[in-house]
This record gives C-alpha cells, sequence and structure tokens, in this order.
C-alpha cells in the first residue's frame, strides 16, 4: 500500500514538473520531412495512456519498404510525462531513417512499476502486428529513454532476452520473439535504491513496488550488476553531462559495466559554455535555438544504432 504521505510527495512533484514543461514544448521547432502518425491505441481498453505515436521521414524512391526501429518510452521518474516532451528528438531521429515508435505508459502510483513493464511489452507485441502496416523491420529494433525510463529499457531488454529474469520478475516475455539490437539512455536514472539521491528514492520506492509479493520478486535484480550479468543486454549507449544530477548514476552504471566488460559507449559533457546543460538536456534542448550539444546525442544515437544494423 502506498500511504498518504507519498502519494501526496509524487502529486507535487507532478505539478511542479508538469508546469515546467509547457513553455519549452511551446517553443520547439520540430524538423521537416517527417510524417507522424498520432494516438494509436497498442491496447484495446481506451485508457488514455494506451497510446503511442509513429513517426518515419517522408517516403521518396530511395527510402526503403521496412525502416529499422527505435522504441521510446519517456522519463519522468515513472510517475510523470507524456510522450508529447520526447516528440521532438524522436522526429529528429526519424528523420535519420529509422521509423519510430514513442509509446505512453501508465503511470506511479496508479499502477506498479511491474504494470509499466506489462504496458512496455505490449508496445512491442503491437509493433510486431503492426510490422506490415508500418513498415518495421523487426529484425532491427533498438530502444531509448530518458531519466527513469532507462530502467523500463534496461527491465525490459532482459525480460526480452533471458528467461531466468522474466521467471524471477513473473512477467511473461513476448511472443513475437523479438530482441532489442541496442539501447540508448540519455540522463538515466539506472537505479532504484541508494545513491546520491537515496534518501528521496526510498519515497519514490513504495511507488515503484506497493506490495511485499513486488517487493520479493524484483528484489535481486534491484542489484543492477546482476541485471546485466544475467540479462543478457544489448549494446548500451549512455549520454550526461557533468551538470546533470543523475550524473553519478550513469557513471556509476557506466564501472559495472566496464568490470562485466559489457559492450557500452559513454558521452559525458562539460558544463554549457552559454547555458547549463541539466538533466535531460539531449531530450529537452532538441528542438530550441541552443541545441548543438543535444544534436549531438541524436548523432552519437543514430551513428550507435548504425553500428549494430
Amino acid at each position: 500500500m502506498i500511504s498518504d504521505e507519498v502519494r501526496q510527495l509524487f502529486n507535487a512533484n507532478t505539478k511542479f514538473r508538469h508546469d515546467g514543461d509547457a513553455e519549452r514544448l511551446a517553443a520547439e521547432r520540430k524538423p521537416d520531412h517527417v510524417t507522424a502518425v498520432m494516438d494509436l491505441p497498442y491496447v484495446d481498453d481506451g485508457h488514455e495512456l494506451h497510446r503511442l505515436d509513429v513517426y518515419r521521414p517522408c517516403a521518396d524512391g530511395d527510402r526503403p519498404l521496412r525502416l529499422p526501429v527505435i522504441l521510446d518510452f519517456h522519463g519522468g521518474g515513472l510517475y510523470h510525462g507524456h510522450k508529447h516532451n520526447t516528440a521532438c528528438r524522436d522526429m529528429h531521429l526519424a528523420a535519420r531513417g529509422f521509423a519510430v515508435v514513442n509509446a505512453n505508459y501508465r503511470l506511479v502510483p496508479e499502477v506498479a512499476f511491474r504494470d509499466q513493464l506489462a504496458d512496455a511489452l505490449m508496445v512491442v507485441d503491437w509493433l510486431a502486428a503492426h510490422a506490415d502496416e508500418y513498415g518495421f523491420d523487426t529484425e532491427h529494433v533498438f530502444i531509448t529513454g530518458d531519466s527513469a525510463a532507462t530502467l523500463i529499457d534496461l527491465y525490459l531488454c532482459a525480460i526480452m532476452h533471458a528467461p531466468v529474469v522474466a521467471d524471477q520478475l513473473r512477467v511473461r516475455p513476448p511472443a513475437s520473439g523479438i530482441r532489442i539490437r541496442a539501447i540508448a539512455g540519455v540522463s538515466g536514472m539506472y537505479r532504484f535504491t541508494g545513491g546520491v539521491h537515496g534518501k528521496a528514492m526510498g519515497y519514490y520506492y513504495e511507488g515503484y513496488f506497493p506490495t511485499l509479493k513486488e517487493r520479493i520478486a524484483f528484489e535481486p535484480y534491484l542489484d543492477m550488476d546482476r541485471l546485466v550479468v544475467d540479462g543478457d543486454l544489448p549494446p548500451i549507449y549512455m549520454a550526461t553531462s557533468a551538470e546533470d544530477y543523475l550524473a553519478d548514476n550513469t557513471l556509476e552504471f557506466a564501472r559495472i559495466l566496464q568490470y562485466r566488460h559489457h559492450d557500452y559507449a559513454l558521452r559525458l559533457f562539460a558544463k554549457g559554455l552559454d547555458h547549463p546543460l541539466d538533466h535531460d538536456f539531449s531530450v529537452k534542448e532538441t528542438g530550441l535555438p541552443h541545441n548543438d550539444e543535444a544534436m549531438a546525442v541524436v548523432d552519437d544515437i543514430v551513428r550507435f544504432f548504425e553500428r549494430y544494423r
């Protein structure tokens, strides 16, 4: 059960962060030559968050019918946020020759983290079922996420790739057999417990895993080293900055990947010269005037994914 104190904390933080998004979204300039199909339901239950968008480069004679796919889940601590927050960045990725599936998912504390993983798995099922309709190359599927969505990405890949993890978490992998070729995480959270923000995470933990049964199931794989060892994770690209308040989480996760000889790339930006490179700068600044560093991350992601096609 979630206490009233924790529920109020989620509500207060949601309002604060939502209010800060509106001005940025109004100022974004999205790229040309990208088509968008909006608000497609991936579950036929009428839930407003069971919807996704599909972006593709405008068709021309040189474009293949089927494109490699990038699946994106937005950040927001797992308790707020929306797919429109990452739409501009995703459209820039689509302009580089990808089909991008940008999906919402239900939020804490309405649901627990396991339910969010179930939503993500249903998006994968939807992708497989609609590959012909939208020109998805299901042999080349990639995934990205910012902030807390990096946890959705990591656990989703582990469930899809490693039966031992799926069994422990009591989550059934998709029947399609799709595998994720590579992950790109920006300003990643990469942990549920401990770290520099461990005290705050202690409050949020109650929302992520509200029942004893869920806590017991996930406890072994809250150890990110064990998730890397058992999860058969694909190669991982990570970007952060010296001004990102979650930079330590990225650096610690990079240390684990290095120790385990896992294939990864790390981009750490220095402090911005003409403006701060705050948390999630690589998503939030893509459509704004001062976007050189954000576009550099877009370039990195494209190059990284192209290595594994």
